[in-house]
């Protein structure tokens, strides 16, 4: 994410807390240093500006990765909706219409492109739980009134039953592991 924003914002953030480099990095010697203040990072006609993250875990398991700018896209036209689905999903009832209440009173007087972003976040970047209700609207105002509605109790909450459970078979990577560890469980259980 810091990457991401990085390339946003056009700005390479500072490095926090460090007050003085390892003595035995030669920074004189090659082209890195440590960002002890926000840089401009300005985008390059024909040249992508690239942000490198790596990941060190205690186990043993590292990850790098390179990410490069998005393309600017000249001309693209923002698509008007016709209208905006909200999803809200809790684990309880009144989970939901907390929530609900909670978004109608953030959404109030949001204008319809950044209800357009609220929508496609809480659909998307939220967890599906058993009890969930999906309020539409063309506009902002309808949105708010059927979450209102939600929250207020005068309309009703779906709750899902008989969902199919999900299995997950994780290993922490903490250095426990062995080679062949869950091969007895390979061996008698289908779906592992």
């Amino acid at each position: 994410m810091k990457v991401l924003l990085a390339f946003e914002r056009e700005l390479i953030p500072p490095t926090l807390h460090v007050n003085r480099p390892n003595d035995h990095i030669r920074f004189e010697e090659s082209p890195f240093f440590v960002a002890d203040q926000a840089l401009p990072w300005p985008r390059v006609v024909g040249v992508p500006r690239r942000g490198a993250v790596s990941a060190f875990g205690m186990g043993g398991v590292n990850a790098h990765v390179i990410l490069e700018e998005p393309p600017v896209v000249a001309g693209r036209e923002q698509v008007p909706q016709e209208s905006f689905v909200v999803r809200v999903s809790a684990s309880g009832e009144e989970g939901v219409r907390r929530l609900a209440g909670g978004y109608a009173r953030a959404l109030s007087g949001v204008d319809v492109g950044g209800l357009g972003d609220f929508g496609f976040t809480a659909n998307v970047g939220r967890a599906s739980h058993r009890f969930r209700v999906a309020v539409s609207g063309v506009d902002g105002v309808g949105v708010v009134e059927g979450l209102s509605a939600v929250a207020d109790g005068s309309r009703s909450v779906g709750r899902l039953v008989n969902a199919a459970p999900v299995s997950v078979f994780m290993f922490s990577g903490q250095g426990s592991q062995y080679a062949g560890m869950a091969r007895g469980l390979y061996g008698v259980e289908p779906v592992f």
